[in-house]
């Protein structure tokens, strides 16, 4: 709980201003509800089991922030200085994302490096070292994954032993 309730709250308060803004703003509350109808389904509805990284779902729910982007521009007198600054900060993100994805251990490290109490991205990390026959580094993040998986089941077992005893 004390990890999610900040970006929770945040949540709820965005959700909150797009049906206000359906009401009051219907531009802005078009764009709001556009982003939560369309990435509710693949949040609440579909696992995420077998696919640990789905940053792609969000491609079509932030088209809607890239239009409200737009609308706001379109009323800014100095546009096309803060469309000049932005393109290469933007050109060069996506160079540094599209390099984290050039391959799987770049790809597995970059999710270490963001969960590091992961034992599947320590797992998936440990796979592509042995891909590349990288074993003494294999064997570490397996070591890493286990120690992280044992973790979350003595915590499972502590907790499911804590509610049987009540």
């Amino acid at each position: 709980v004390s990890e999610v309730w900040l970006p929770g709250t945040l949540l709820l308060a965005l959700l909150g201003a797009a049906l206000r803004g359906l009401w009051r703003y219907p531009i802005g509350g078009f764009v709001g509800a556009w982003f939560f109808c369309i990435l509710a389904p693949s949040s609440s509805f579909v696992p995420l089991v077998p696919q640990p990284i789905a940053e792609h779902r969000m491609y079509l729910p932030l088209l809607g922030a890239a239009m409200m982007v737009g609308l706001i521009l379109e009323h800014v007198r100095f546009r096309n200085i803060i469309l000049a600054a932005a393109l290469p900060l933007l050109f060069f993100a996506t160079i540094q994302r599209n390099d984290v994805y050039a391959s799987e251990k770049r790809l597995w490290q970059d999710a270490v490096l963001k969960a590091p109490n992961s034992a599947r991205a320590h797992q998936n990390l440990a796979r592509a070292f042995h891909g590349e026959r990288d074993y003494v580094s294999a064997v570490r993040e397996y070591q890493a994954a286990a120690a992280i998986a044992s973790q979350h089941l003595d915590f499972t077992t502590k907790t499911t032993e804590k509610l049987k005893s009540k």
